[in-house]
């Protein structure tokens, strides 16, 4: 079976042979449900946005990540109210936690928290065209692939489409999105100690 088969199944869209230069997996990691992703991240509702994930190695044996989102109206209120639709920081949500759980994958796992700290650039990429895609509810494909990784950091390129009926729209990207890799007993830890300096205050 073509590899990248697979991921369209487990995502349950097809027509991703339209994003085969990016989506070609060499290998498949692992796949996730939102419950497999829960166990990675530690993040939950209302901020979780991600429902299911694939883990693969690209054809330059580059570690990468593709998951699936859908963005409903209750994520856009407010938004142009006059017609809704969702805004590029729903989008770079979205691909903030895509890379954060490709950096997790790739060094300690539920033991660590990949916690955002810089970018390169954010680009939006819907034209005026496009923008009728944006209208909630709209199913998002947000991807990310490793080009770095340190002895502390992993920094991920990231870009988000939106699924349509017959076509995938690019929405927003993000480039060198760098994470600090922190054991995550220390993290809560950090966490836990700026609470109590604020009952001091």
């Amino acid at each position: 079976m073509n590899p990248y088969d697979d991921i369209d199944n487990f995502l349950e869209i097809r027509g991703c042979a339209a994003l085969c230069e990016t989506l070609r997996a060499r290998d498949i990691l692992e796949v996730f449900s939102k419950d497999g992703i829960e166990s990675v991240l530690p993040d939950r509702t209302p901020f979780l946005l991600l429902k299911k994930a694939v883990h693969f190695r690209d054809q330059d044996e580059n570690d990468c990540l593709v998951a699936m989102a859908m963005i409903d109206e209750d994520r856009c209120g407010g938004h142009i109210p006059e017609q809704l639709m969702a805004p590029a920081i729903v989008f770079s949500w979205g691909l903030a936690l895509t890379g954060r759980l490709l950096s997790a994958c790739v060094t300690e796992r539920e033991k660590v928290v990949a916690e955002f700290v810089e970018a390169y650039s954010v680009r939006s990429l819907l034209s005026l065209a496009d923008l009728h895609y944006a209208k909630p509810p709209i199913q998002v494909l947000f991807f990310a692939r490793k080009i770095g990784q340190g002895p502390r950091t992993v920094t991920c390129d990231t870009h988000a489409w939106i699924v349509g009926l017959d076509s995938f729209v690019p929405a927003v990207s993000i480039s060198k999105m760098q994470y600090a890799i922190i054991p995550k007993r220390v993290f809560l830890r950090a966490l836990r100690g700026s609470e109590k300096k604020g009952e001091q205050k």
